[in-house]
């Protein structure tokens, strides 16, 4: 319900929104409030993710992974990206990291732990 509402205000002031001056204040209400971790913060962080996969017979496996801190991690697999594409390791076309180079691409940094 309140995204129906949303959506109907924003139907009526659009044409608000779409002035520069509307757009120059929302920018600097948004850019004022988003701030990542310090990097003390980063350092001393980490990201965990899980996840669980269920067959047709009902049967689960979990497997969970700890890695680097986010905003790190996504620095660090740009650089490795960017690397892979330097020596000719790509597929042409757009792909996202996964499709490019699967899932073991978190593994060659040297932070990430498996556990299942």
């Amino acid at each position: 319900p309140s995204s129906a509402k949303y959506l109907q205000m924003q139907s009526k002031i659009g044409w608000l929104l779409k002035m520069d001056f509307v757009k120059k204040i929302a920018k600097a209400i948004v850019d004022s409030q988003m701030t990542g971790p310090d990097e003390k913060t980063r350092k001393r962080s980490k990201a965990y993710v899980w996840g669980e996969v269920k067959n047709e017979k009902g049967q689960t496996k979990s497997a969970y992974f700890s890695t680097l801190e986010t905003y790190t991690l996504t620095a660090v697999m740009a650089l490795r990206i960017a690397q892979k594409v330097l020596n000719k390791n790509f597929k042409t076309g757009f792909q996202t990291p996964s499709n490019a180079y699967g899932w073991r691409l978190i593994t060659e940094i040297e932070e990430t732990k498996f556990g299942v």
